[in-house]
């Protein structure tokens, strides 16, 4: 094992616990109730996190097992195929998460409801399903292509820029990242108009020309926007690393993969270790909703008539 694929190894394992970390964090939807648009929006994030640990798993798996164990070339040009489908849907997917879901459900209830949370998550997994389809198996392609491909990953070596496999890669990543970005950025923008607008309304109510007034709640939405902002870099970096960094190396190679694992597990682990306004929503409890509302009607009863 060189250095490249021990490298690869210790990136997969922090992966891994990332993703565990995130499911841990994630079992508070069940303190949830499904009238609330983060059940759902967490639901989703669920998903992506079991998708891409085990996605990372075989990967870490595939990598130390290189090159040890036969393994025909029908079976492994199946299980890249699968596998590059599997991440092509994981990309689309976690877009509906990177976003909006730390912004909108949390600031603009009234924007965001559970119809629309609904029905965005259903159109984004009916895109993913459509575009990873088409992507990879309209594409003519050999299988030994995308064996050799698949090796290529597993190995971390530097890969042929004129093989089919690699050509392939280039249309997927343009594919998925070119719509996760897409999306991110729509909400990303939505959610700062509504951001604005909510601020010149309450400029008007109030009479001030003051715009960057000192309040708390306008510095928790400038920080929110911050931190989702952040979460974009990575992707960025990956793709100018895999589609301008010529030519290609091995340490170049190393710093994509590298990236679009921080990407999927890293970055959703800083958001919930951050951001007070994503763990309290996570973990508030249906007990104390309930608490709540039953202090509030016996106050309301012992109020003189």
């Amino acid at each position: 094992m060189n250095l490249f694929q021990t490298a690869g190894l210790v990136v997969c394992i922090t992966s891994i616990c990332c993703f565990s970390f995130n499911l841990f964090v994630s079992r508070g939807i069940f303190r949830l109730t499904k009238q609330n648009p983060m059940f759902y929006l967490i639901l989703s994030q669920i998903v992506c996190d079991c998708w891409g640990l085990s996605q990372t798993f075989l990967l870490a798996l595939e990598t130390f097992i290189a090159y040890k164990i036969p393994v025909s070339n029908k079976l492994s040009a199946l299980g890249s195929r699968i596998g590059l489908y599997t991440i092509c849907m994981h990309h689309m997917i976690i877009g509906v998460n990177r976003v909006h879901s730390i912004v909108l459900p949390h600031q603009y209830k009234n924007f965001w409801t559970i119809l629309t949370s609904k029905i965005t998550i259903v159109i984004l997994w009916t895109c993913s399903l459509t575009i990873s389809s088409v992507t990879i198996y309209a594409v003519d392609v050999s299988e030994d292509d995308i064996l050799g491909h698949c090796i290529e990953r597993m190995s971390y070596c530097v890969p042929d820029p004129t093989s089919a496999g690699y050509r392939l890669e280039i249309k997927i990543n343009l594919c998925y990242y070119g719509t996760t970005l897409s999306l991110a950025f729509l909400f990303y923008i939505l959610a700062l108009i509504k951001m604005l607008v909510d601020k010149c309304a309450n400029m008007q109510k109030r009479h001030t020309k003051m715009f960057f007034a000192p309040n708390w709640q306008w510095n928790m939405h400038v920080r929110l926007c911050f931190i989702c902002f952040l979460t974009l870099l990575p992707m960025f970096l990956y793709m100018y690393v895999l589609f301008f960094l010529r030519p290609a190396t091995p340490v170049t190679v190393l710093l994509a993969r590298w990236l679009d694992n921080f990407n999927d597990s890293v970055n959703a682990t800083l958001l919930f270790l951050f951001s007070k306004r994503v763990r309290r929503s996570v973990w508030k409890s249906r007990t104390s909703t309930s608490h709540v509302m039953t202090v509030v009607s016996s106050s309301k009863q012992k109020t003189p008539q």
